[in-house]
């Protein structure tokens, strides 16, 4: 079992106040580079869910300044660079991604609560210009209300800070639904919010199946505002959803971004830029190249260039530090790359790198 002085205090942060799990319902979080369980946590689902969006109400009754919301941002960016090698193993150990990536992971998510109070100030009242019929026009912001957050497993900890830093920003009390095969860097994020100040009904962490959890943030009235990054489908679903209640819906989906090298490229730069891009988290992100399109009169000097670059890279454990490629988040997505590579093969593909992938001493959960 995984051992960290923020997961264990952030297992006492779960859900909203008498949000207690059933031991019957447990969620494993697997070590995607051994299949070892890293952590068996209580799963939650409506009821717990029910009771952080009524925590989070009552935070918002209390509310808050704009003074305290500042120092709330600024202690978490803080907290999150002081804490930032046992988070980045965190990360590591549930995503696979070579720590490299993690310790970058985190100090990109201690730039949106820098960020967030740096630019707080353009939320105070404020009059606009010019009047009409001698009256006075002041704009007067006020929280949307609660939120629910819910975030992807591909950046465990940054995702959710690009969302929990605008809304605690916002003044907002929030509910935050992470990935099931990733929920331990939200829960060592909550963490690290408790320690900067954050009020605990101001954020609460929900883990579970996406099902019941997600049902009753589209269902409850409470509930202002849903803010989704993740699959183009299940956010057609959440459009559905919310609908009946009229709550906004903010959505980042997935991408099928192509990669285009002109024959007047700087190629280098263009190989340089397409394995960062295509290789980084394994592949698994929403702004990963899915095709390249190549000039064909630079082809064969980019193919070239390219070549020794994807062998080079060294494929293992993301918390040894040579590492360069971790491993695929579980056997559903090694069956499916492996699968794209067949089908690629049959239909008159060249292998020029790769292809006899490393079979895992595992069968992941």
């Amino acid at each position: 079992m995984l051992q960290s002085p923020l997961l264990d205090q952030a297992r006492s942060l779960l859900g909203g106040e008498g949000a207690v799990a059933s031991d019957r319902d447990r969620l494993r979080v697997i070590n995607p580079a051994t299949g070892d369980v890293l952590a068996e946590l209580q799963a939650m689902g409506a009821e717990q869910t029910d009771a952080a969006i009524a925590a989070a109400e009552r935070f918002l009754r209390g509310g808050s300044t704009l003074q305290q919301r500042r120092a709330w941002l600024a202690g978490v960016a803080d907290r999150l660079m002081a804490h930032q090698s046992e988070l980045a193993r965190v990360i590591t150990l549930e995503h696979g991604k070579p720590l490299k990536e993690s310790l970058a992971e985190v100090e990109y998510a201690a730039g949106f609560f820098r960020v967030c109070a740096d630019h707080l100030d353009h939320l105070r009242p404020h009059v606009l210009p010019g009047m009409m019929r001698r009256c006075r026009w002041t704009v007067h912001r006020r929280p949307a209300g609660v939120v629910g957050l819910i975030t992807p497993w591909n950046f465990p900890l940054a995702m959710l800070a690009k969302k929990l830093s605008a809304a605690i920003g916002a003044g907002c009390g929030i509910v935050a639904k992470p990935a099931s095969l990733t929920p331990l860097s939200a829960m060592a994020l909550a963490a690290v919010a408790a320690q900067a100040g954050v009020p605990a009904g101001m954020l609460n962490v929900v883990v579970g199946p996406s099902g019941p959890i997600g049902r009753t943030l589209c269902e409850h009235p409470a509930v202002r505002l849903i803010s989704f990054t993740g699959s183009t489908e299940v956010g057609r679903q959440l459009m559905q959803a919310v609908v009946p209640g009229m709550k906004r819906l903010a959505l980042e989906l997935g991408g099928n971004a192509p990669f285009i090298v002109f024959d007047d490229a700087d190629l280098p730069a263009a190989v340089e830029g397409l394995v960062a891009n295509k290789f980084r988290a394994g592949g698994q992100t929403c702004v990963c190249a899915n095709r390249v399109y190549v000039h064909a009169r630079v082809h064969e000097v980019f193919v070239d260039a390219l070549l020794p670059r994807v062998r080079a890279l060294k494929v293992g454990n993301g918390l040894e530090p040579d590492t360069d490629l971790g491993p695929l988040i579980n056997r559903e997505a090694f069956d499916k790359v492996q699968a794209h590579v067949q089908d690629a093969v049959t239909h008159g593909a060249r292998l020029l790198a790769g292809g006899e992938a490393p079979r895992p001493a595992h069968e992941w959960g």
